[in-house]
């Protein structure tokens, strides 16, 4: 066992070997967040949550480029991930839920910036066995039971290489 001393986590105990993930619930400026570490390939998790804890020690800088890259992806149309993940639950959910959400049951009063103010960050995962896929983070809707997230993917050094819209 591995302890690692981590921004929003302490000390955390991390299997030396053998162990594919590892996570934890933290309290952070954002909020409660999911944190996770995966390695593959006998590669020590800690070596992974080593090597996250720059980024984790600004978290909010993490989310405000996340952001900034779903604005980027909404402003090219209708073919951006972000952009169906909005029109979908404008088209699943109902006038009050869309109110809740949003601030506003108006289909075409919500836009990008709505849907930034209600999106927040639930899981930061870290993954060893690729460069250009390190890091995600998983955004879902505040207050809206939905099984669609948005996920931005980002590289070694943080720079967002895709935004996309799981389930």
């Amino acid at each position: 066992m591995t302890t690692i001393s981590l921004p929003l986590l302490g000390q955390a105990g991390f299997p030396d070997a053998g162990a594919p993930d590892w996570w934890h619930e933290a309290d952070s400026p954002l909020g409660r967040l999911r944190i996770d570490f995966h390695a593959r390939d006998g590669h020590a998790i800690g070596g992974v949550a080593a090597q996250a804890a720059p980024m984790l020690a600004d978290v909010a800088a993490l989310d405000a480029g996340a952001r900034a890259s779903i604005r980027a992806d909404f402003a090219s149309g209708e073919r951006a991930r972000s952009f169906r993940f909005l029109e979908y639950h404008l088209d699943e959910c109902s006038t009050g839920e869309l109110a809740a959400c949003f601030g506003s049951g108006v289909k075409h009063a919500i836009g990008v910036d709505q849907l930034l103010a209600a999106l927040r960050l639930k899981r930061i995962g870290f993954y060893w066995e690729s460069d250009d896929t390190y890091m995600v983070l998983d955004y879902r809707l505040a207050g809206m039971a939905s099984d669609q997230i948005i996920v931005v993917y980002a590289d070694l050094d943080g720079t967002v290489t895709s935004v996309q819209m799981e389930s």
